[in-house]
């Protein structure tokens, strides 16, 4: 009977309201709130699409079909309705919300909301706590970030927080080399010689900031930090007494 007096409440008198009667009496209501929701966002009434996908989640009898309805109100909230308070809220109600919060993320991110991209970048780092999966969801979340016109804001904000930001910043630094900014490549090697420990590996990078530093770029400061770093800055004297004689 429920069933019925739903499909009269969407049907042609269009009663959403009588629907929505029948569906809170319903035991299961699932089944019942789903024809709301498609009610609701083929007339692209997105709030009350909203209100039902969260009553549905808060009535889901599985943790799965629970899931699938706070991504929805994620993805509903972030896309045509856009409500960011939608989506806390579905996150405030997910047993696992890393996949959620960084959908937020990005979202702040695409709004250039970086103060609220900061805070949720170190929630989601408090939530995930297991390190292997930080870096997992920070890699696929910096991947996002890096569009086709270059590293954005949100990619050297989750280098920040990375636990394991090495392979992170080398990606920058590639970046900046093949676009031929050394500026910014130089920057980031710097980052790069901070966040590697093996020496060899140090080397390399050294001889690279030295060399970007006493070129077009031209911060001799960087090239002489980075050789007092260096097991081997002898190599380095030659270049460094060029560059002095060159601005006598």
């Amino acid at each position: 009977h429920l069933a019925h007096i739903v499909e009269m409440g969407l049907g042609p008198a269009a009663n959403p309201a009588l629907a929505s009667r029948a569906v809170r009496l319903a035991e299961s209501p699932g089944p019942l709130a789903e024809k709301l929701i498609s009610h609701y966002l083929d007339h692209n009434e997105y709030s009350e699409a909203l209100v039902w996908l969260e009553y549905s989640a808060d009535a889901a009898e599985t943790l799965q079909a629970k899931d699938g309805y706070l991504q929805r109100m994620v993805a509903l909230s972030l896309g045509p309705l856009d409500d960011v308070a939608g989506a806390i809220r579905a996150i405030e109600r997910a047993n696992s919300p890393a996949e959620l919060m960084l959908a937020l993320i990005v979202h702040l991110a695409e709004q250039g909301e970086d103060g609220q991209v900061h805070e949720w970048l170190n929630r989601f780092v408090d939530v995930v706590g297991d390190e292997p999966r930080q870096v997992e969801l920070l890699g696929d979340m910096f991947q996002k970030a890096l569009h086709a016109d270059g590293p954005t804001d949100l990619a050297k904000a989750v280098v920040a927080v990375s636990p394991n930001p090495k392979p992170l910043i080398e990606r920058l630094v590639g970046h900046y080399r093949r676009e031929g900014d050394e500026q910014a490549e130089l920057t980031w090697a710097e980052e790069l010689l901070a966040a590697t420990p093996d020496a060899n590996a140090r080397e390399a990078v050294i001889g690279r900031i030295v060399e970007l530093a006493l070129g077009e770029s031209s911060r001799p400061e960087s090239a002489r930090a980075a050789i007092s770093l260096s097991a081997t800055p002898n190599v380095y004297l030659d270049p460094l007494v060029a560059l002095y004689a060159a601005n006598k």
